[in-house]
């Protein structure tokens, strides 16, 4: 088997993943990079992800390099099909296969909890159509909906109330326009908790490192992570991955592997989502923290299960934001680009390029922060922060109530690391 060094490789990515692609490119000898960008009338913003940056290659075509490379690198899910093209070439794949179903469809994924794991089934309605949403919001507040598979439509929200969120529910209706009633969404009652945990690792057929990274997240503004022994995590969260080892394995699984376990007083771990995936976050810690992720993807690929090489104990790191209305154009100073994550973009003369979202999807990057102890890792993170370009926001001051929500989590047994907790105040 070759080396990583000589490695050629072929990174199959959305936009998002971005970052994996350019990591990859310190262990491969060549990454190339495809985004789709084909639609009936094609956009030059699309055909320019990836583009310009030394590292990687952005190409045209999965087909114009198929015969040139040694290995095919899926970050995200949605590309199952084509996972399986080049597995029959006999050309190495990291992916999740079609295990991808686990994430984008909450039925498949509440049926296989039911029938094959031992684990708690969280209650949910499947309910059609935004006049039935309507009518059972009504009489059952604190819902969180989610939809199968067009997260671009709608990401996950947390419904209080008709008085406080009715106006969520007309909007979707206007969105959706004649097709409101065709729609399925998945309703989840609220489980009474404020603990949400989970484990971000990798699995190969089945297959779990022995050293994980075990982290919280402040929803979509800030992450902290430590390397933790498998066997030393809290038994909520160990038996998830536990009771899907063979689960994967009948997938043929070979990629990253995340869960959400929400924890109850009684010790109840509810398994709500599976990230079949890299995970954002902490795939940007990952990238850091992690000195042979090469290594691991090209002999996990091939089936070898490779145990991560730790760079430092501590990842952090905060969410940044751009206004999407228009092109985002700005300068990273070559000291922090390494620690600078970037989705959806490209480089020119220089200078990062963010295209304009349709959507006004304004959260386009991550800021990370490394270190031996969890001051040292907000503390670099703060330096990377210091260092950001106007115009860029970065969401640094969620670190405290995440700082809050570790102590609270150690205080009943959930425990990150065996240091102690620094204060929120003292930190930030």
């Amino acid at each position: 088997m070759k080396e990583a060094k000589d490695i050629t490789c072929l990174c199959v990515d959305a936009g998002l993943f971005v970052h994996v692609a350019r990591r990859l490119s310190r262990e491969f000898s060549r990454v190339y990079y495809w985004s789709p960008w084909e639609t009936a009338f094609p956009h030059f913003r699309d055909d320019i992800i990836g583009d310009g940056y030394s590292e990687i290659i952005r190409v045209e075509s999965v087909e114009s390099v198929a015969s040139e490379i040694d290995l095919a690198v899926f970050p995200d899910i949605g590309y199952s099909d084509l996972q399986k093209q080049f597995i029959e070439r006999g050309i190495p794949v990291w992916g999740c296969r079609n295990a991808d179903e686990l994430e984008a469809r909450r039925g498949k994924f509440l049926d296989i909890l039911k029938t094959k794991t031992n684990l708690p089934v969280p209650k949910a309605e499947k309910i059609k159509g935004t006049t039935n949403l309507r009518l059972f919001l009504q009489d059952n507040p604190d819902q969180y909906i989610k939809v199968d598979t067009y997260r671009g439509d709608f990401e996950t929200f947390h419904f209080r109330s008709m008085a406080e969120d009715e106006n969520i529910i007309d909007e979707m209706a206007a969105k959706l326009g004649p097709l409101k009633e065709n729609l399925v969404f998945w309703v989840f009652a609220s489980i009474d908790t404020e603990i949400e945990d989970g484990i971000d690792t990798y699995c190969i057929d089945g297959q779990w490192p022995k050293t994980i990274i075990h982290g919280m997240e402040s929803k979509d503004s800030s992450y902290i992570g430590a390397f933790q022994k498998f066997a030393d995590c809290p038994e909520e969260t160990r038996c998830v991955n536990e009771a899907f080892s063979t689960i994967l394995k009948s997938y043929g699984y070979r990629g990253m592997f995340c869960t959400e376990v929400r924890i109850t007083k009684e010790g109840e771990s509810f398994f709500i989502d599976p990230t079949t995936r890299f995970p954002s976050p902490p795939s940007q810690c990952m990238c850091e923290m992690i000195g042979n992720l090469g290594e691991i993807i090209w002999q996990g690929a091939n089936g070898i299960l490779v145990e991560p090489e730790q760079v430092t104990k501590f990842g952090a790191q905060a969410i940044f934001k751009v206004d999407r209305d228009h092109w985002g154009v700005f300068k990273i100073p070559e000291e922090i680009d390494q620690f600078v994550k970037i989705s959806f973009s490209c480089k020119s003369d220089g200078k990062i390029c963010v295209p304009p979202d349709p959507q006004g999807v304004a959260e386009i990057g991550w800021c990370v922060g490394i270190g031996d102890t969890i001051e040292e890792a907000v503390d670099h993170l703060r330096e990377v922060i210091d260092q950001m370009p106007e115009g860029v926001h970065v969401e640094f001051s969620s670190i405290a109530d995440l700082m809050k929500e570790l102590q609270a989590a150690k205080e009943v047994g959930i425990e990150l690391t065996e240091q102690e907790i620094p204060d929120p105040s003292t930190v930030v």
